[in-house]
């Protein structure tokens, strides 16, 4: 293990790119601390490389994620329109059927997540990704500072043309807790920091791709 001294919390994408940039290889695993392997599946990694090496023209491949409960966590999703993630955030759909449809449709609840396929983007807790194309595209966009750097980087990767896929037979447990969460409802933009983060990363998402389907 070699420990990279950012010198201050400098953010996900750029603390990534420090790491990524250092070292040179032909995939990169972004994985978050908090994963842990499954003890009967010992060969996570051997079978992400494995599919990576059978089809080398997909540029990123995620596993699927579950909670310690054992429940799947919606970690592979649509690319969002503009109001979709505020729905989410405040909670809106818990209380409305338009806004639970919304998210429904976001969090890609009518996909079947015990299968494999093409995704739009997948969270940047675990996913394989292949080294020369993330060259080619410049890393991690460093203007967000935490959420959406992976939404960002999946939506360029598609945009060049390699498509990024969901593996359903591929399980990691994640000590998932959403911290801009913590705080419910329209009180959480005030009270929790993280929010406004999350938002403010929204509205740069938002710009960047502004126009694109």
């Amino acid at each position: 293990i070699i420990f990279i001294d950012a010198g201050a919390n400098i953010g996900f994408g750029r603390g990534n790119n420090l790491a990524l940039k250092k070292f040179e290889a032909k995939y990169y695993f972004i994985a978050n601390p908090d994963l842990v392997f499954m003890e009967n599946q010992p060969d996570t990694v051997a079978r992400l490389y494995k599919f990576m090496e059978d089809n080398p023209k997909i540029g990123i491949v995620a596993p699927r994620l579950v909670l310690k409960s054992g429940v799947t966590q919606p970690s592979c999703m649509r690319f969002p329109r503009f109001f979709d993630q505020p729905i989410y955030r405040l909670g809106l759909h818990k209380k409305y059927e338009w806004a639970r449809r919304r998210v429904e449709w976001l969090l890609m609840k009518d996909f079947d997540h015990t299968k494999s396929q093409p995704i739009d983007w997948a969270t940047g807790a675990a996913f394989f990704v292949r080294g020369d194309m993330l060259k080619k595209v410049g890393f991690f966009d460093e203007r967000y500072f935490m959420y959406f750097e992976d939404c960002d980087l999946c939506r360029t990767f598609w945009s060049r043309g390699w498509p990024v896929y969901y593996k359903g037979d591929i399980v990691i447990q994640h000590g998932h807790e959403r911290a801009s969460a913590k705080v419910p409802g329209l009180k959480s933009i005030l009270l929790n920091p993280l929010t406004r983060i999350h938002l403010k990363s929204l509205v740069k998402y938002a710009w960047k791709w502004r126009g694109r389907n």
